[in-house]
């Protein structure tokens, strides 16, 4: 029995193809190694729930029950009424296994849904770790650019100090000119002697020559000028080529930097969409614990009245017990009567053969004596004889006729009296074997409480656990929130950070700009501007790579975080698809103690039938032992009668 329980409720593994047209169409005997939908009744497989149900509602709620003897109207309205109780139980059992089905159709596709929301957590964070990665790469090839910059700014800078130098020689050699000249224009004051004359032109021609190879010099320093000049616009270019390549990396790093925001502003909301979506699983789980709650305390009550049922039917039983002991008795006892009854009839009958011998040897004694007296007697005596012997005559032949009659009438009374003590014999086994049934069920039902118990053991041992599940995950729950707000307070930082930062660039960039026009307009400025931008320069390359450093350490500690979240997710979606399969079994237990309790009740009810069948059986019984023993007391009045008139044909004779 307890394996045909736990078959009940057994599903397809495998998807087949289900005829749901007819309830009778494939019907096959099941057997305990196969899968399926057992009927309780006559143990046929259904492969969907629905046939089952059409085929119990359909044939064993609607078979009659089959009574030897005639039934009667209040019969007829008790299985009336039970036909609608077992539509009725049908009816709840179908919508209950609709509902429950219902519920795990939706359980499950809620399954699925978290499976694919993990699996496209996982792709993206697959791809914010390449964009990480592609950043991080594209982060080393610009500080490699900074670097090589940085040392072609030192270049510069060694070329722009040499230079100056060189200015700075240049102009005291120019001061040290002027200072010549100066004296030698005091020099040439005019003579009047034409030695002076004389010593003017040498002087003239020396300064002429010296005139001629400073021009030279200054010359060569001008074209020097211009080929340092030359150098330094070219540098200049170079830095402007540079600065633009300085944008362009900042236009790719503001876009990396907004893709990775909006990536993780997407992850955030995916993350909260799937923290609600955990909330309202956790709601329907606790509605489910509710639900399982209030199923067992149901399934208590049922259990405690099963219980009183049981002890009641015990009750029933014993008394049916002895019944069935009176029955016993007055059944030997009849059959003794019957006995003697038989020996009685037999008797009867011997006698009856022996009177109507007597009576045929009496008639022809009769005729004899008659026809002996006729020729000696008178004719008035002869006519008085012959009347009275014809009175005789007919007598006799009266009381012959009255005792065939009466005859036939115990014989057809004894062939009654054989047919209603074979019903009676049949009827006892029948009441012995509905006896040995009763207490079979009965150990059945005991097996069914234990088990419904132990049962409702497990599930409450499991209601704990899953309670206390609860509230490990609303803590974890809580500490993912509080994570996530951390995670929004830095990222709505760095948004700040950022472009405070993009406008001090902007406004440096100008600066700049400004400071090249500067540049531009005379070497002595750009120099100067030229040392300060670099001064301002390495300060901000230095302020950049601190900044980037940062930057690559908070993505770091961001990606860890992630990564740490992402896992404490998947175990979190293991354990609610652990959760779920838990209470997918607990479902199915649930379903499982339904089909018994369903069982139970439907054996109850055969017990119940079987007890008002076994004492309406027990009433007719009793009213035919009443007719028996009144047909004994006929038969025993008849008897009398008939050996009263015997003995008067004896008198008479």
């Amino acid at each position: 029995m307890s394996g045909l329980l736990n078959r009940l409720k057994s599903r397809k593994s495998g998807s087949q193809h289900v005829n749901n047209s007819d309830h009778e169409s494939s019907p096959s005997p099941s057997t305990f190694d196969e899968e399926g939908f057992l009927c309780p009744i006559c143990h046929n497989k259904f492969n969907d729930p629905s046939n089952l149900a059409q085929h119990y509602t359909q044939i064993h709620a609607e078979e009659p029950v089959v009574d030897k003897h005639d039934t009667t109207s209040a019969k007829n309205a008790i299985e009336e009424e039970k036909e609608t109780k077992l539509s009725a139980d049908a009816a709840l059992w179908k919508q209950q296994f609709t509902v429950s089905e219902q519920s795990r159709i939706l359980l499950s596709s809620e399954l699925m849904q978290q499976k694919q929301h993990a699996d496209d957590l996982k792709e993206e964070f697959q791809l914010f770790q390449k964009h990480f990665k592609n950043a991080q790469i594209k982060i080393a090839d610009q500080s490699q650019e900074i670097a090589n910059l940085k040392a072609t700014k030192d270049i510069y800078d060694a070329q722009f100090a040499t230079f100056r130098d060189e200015l700075v020689n240049t102009k005291a050699e120019l001061k040290e000119k002027n200072h010549q000249v100066t004296v030698l224009c005091g020099d040439l004051i005019p003579r009047s002697t034409n030695d002076d004359v004389d010593v003017l032109k040498r002087e003239l021609i020396v300064v002429q020559q010296r005139m001629h190879e400073i021009s030279l010099e200054k010359e060569q320093e001008i074209s020097q000028l211009r080929s340092v000049l030359k150098e330094n616009y070219r540098y200049i270019e170079n830095f402007g080529q540079f600065e633009n390549l300085f944008n362009q990396n900042l236009s790719i790093y503001d876009a990396i930097i907004s893709e990775n925001t909006s990536q993780i502003q997407s992850g955030i909301q995916e993350i909260k969409e799937f923290v609600r979506l955990t909330r309202e699983n956790k709601d329907k789980f606790q509605m489910a614990i509710k639900y399982t709650r209030t199923s067992l305390k149901e399934n208590r009550t049922e259990i405690n009245h099963l219980k009183q049922v049981n002890i009641e039917l015990n009750n029933k039983l014993e008394q049916k017990n002895q019944s069935n002991d009176k029955l016993i008795n007055a059944l030997q006892l009849e059959q003794k009567q019957t006995n003697s009854y038989r020996t009685q009839i037999e008797s009867l009958t011997n006698e009856i053969h022996e009177l109507e011998k007597t009576l045929n040897e009496f008639k022809n004694e009769k005729n004899q004596f008659i026809q002996n007296k006729m020729g000696g007697d008178e004719n008035d005596e002869r006519q008085n004889l012959v009347r009275h012997i014809t009175e005789e005559k007919d007598q006799y032949e009266q009381q012959t006729k009255d005792l065939r009659i009466k005859i036939k009438k115990i014989s057809t009374e004894r062939q009654q009296i054989q047919n209603e003590f074979d019903q009676i014999s049949n009827q006892y086994t029948q009441i012995t074997n509905e006896k040995n049934q009763l207490q079979n069920d009965k150990l059945k039902l005991n097996d069914v409480i234990d088990s419904l118990r132990k049962q409702l053991q497990d599930n409450n041992k499991d209601n704990t656990k899953l309670e206390k599940q609860f509230e490990i995950e609303n803590s974890k729950l809580i500490q993912t929130e509080e994570q996530l707000n951390k995670i929004k307070r830095q990222h709505n930082q760095l948004l700040k950070e950022h472009q405070d930062q993009k406008q001090k660039f902007e406004i440096q960039l100008n600066e700049v700009n400004r400071n090249l026009v500067q540049v531009s307009e005379s070497l002595s400025t750009a120099t100067q501007t030229v040392d300060i931008q670099r001064e301002k320069y390495e300060k901000q390359i230095s302020s950049l790579e601190s900044e980037l450093a940062l930057r690559a350490k908070k993505h770091e500690m961001q990606l860890t975080a992630l990564t740490e979240n992402l896992a404490t997710l998947r175990s979190e979606i293991r354990t609610a698809n652990e959760k779920l399969s838990n209470l997918e079994q607990i479902k199915s237990e649930k379903a499982d103690i339904e089909a018994r309790l369903s069982i139970s009740q439907d054996e109850r009810r055969s017990l119940l039938e079987r007890s008002l069948a076994s004492e309406s059986k027990n009433d007719k019984l009793i009213f035919e032992n009443g007719q028996l023993t009144k047909k004994n007391t006929d038969l025993d009045a008849a008897l009398q009668e008939i050996a009263r008139e015997y003995q008067v044909l004896q008198v008479s004779d």
